[in-house]
């Protein structure tokens, strides 16, 4: 038993139990003392504690090294069984929890209240830790980039295909608002006609991807 393997599973067992089992594999209090990182007076307390409170001989104490009695090997046969197949249960909980990605998602702010916390539903079982950016299209594509996040859901067709890896998610329609009753000469314009047409114009960010929504990763 080495002294890493006992330390990430000794929180099981008692000091007793500790203390029997790897003075049954060391046999020399110095050795102990440097698995258990004690005192070899305390490892000696924590034994003779044992021996009384079973009231058996565990070890021949008159020969050095430290010998186990018939009913000290038993019960450490039994002891070391149980503490190998804790070790491979304990081994494969770490595996499974460390396994899991930590998962970095930059999304636009119009989007994390609905698109957001649905991901972190979804995502949260297969992963150990999830982060969630908000931020403009631009600043989300920079992000990714740089590697802050592993991916954006942002509003942009500005995308460089050679460096990014994107996947087309949705688009919305643009939406015309005008005056109750307008005083137009014709029924029908086109964008460039609207914009002499009198009224404020209101058009996407220059930044903006015009309403097309675009996940992108490295």
């Amino acid at each position: 038993m080495d002294k890493k393997q006992w330390s990430e599973n000794s929180g099981f067992f008692s000091a007793g139990t500790q203390v029997f089992l790897v003075m049954a594999e060391c046999g020399n209090l110095s050795e102990a003392s440097s698995v258990l990182n004690m005192h070899p007076s305390t490892i000696s307390y924590h034994l003779s504690e044992l021996e009384e409170s079973l009231n058996v001989p565990l070890f021949d104490h008159s020969k050095r090294p430290l010998k186990l009695t018939s009913e000290g090997l038993n019960l450490y046969n039994e002891l070391k069984y149980h503490f190998s197949s804790l070790n491979v249960r304990v081994q494969k909980l770490r595996q499974k929890n460390f396994l899991k990605p930590v998962i970095r998602i930059g999304i636009i702010e119009s989007l994390s209240r609905n698109l957001g916390v649905h991901l972190i539903e979804k995502l949260s079982p297969l992963s150990n830790e999830i982060s969630l950016l908000t931020g403009t299209s631009e600043r989300l594509i920079e992000l990714v980039k740089n590697q802050t996040v592993d991916m954006a859901i942002a509003c942009t067709k500005k995308i460089n295909e050679s460096f990014f890896a994107q996947k087309y998610l949705f688009s919305e329609p643009s939406v015309l608002a005008l005056p109750k009753e307008p005083r137009f000469e014709k029924d029908y314009f086109t964008w460039e006609e609207l914009k002499f047409c009198g009224l404020p114009f209101l058009r996407y960010n220059r930044f903006s991807g015009g309403s097309e929504m675009t996940a992108a990763s490295c």
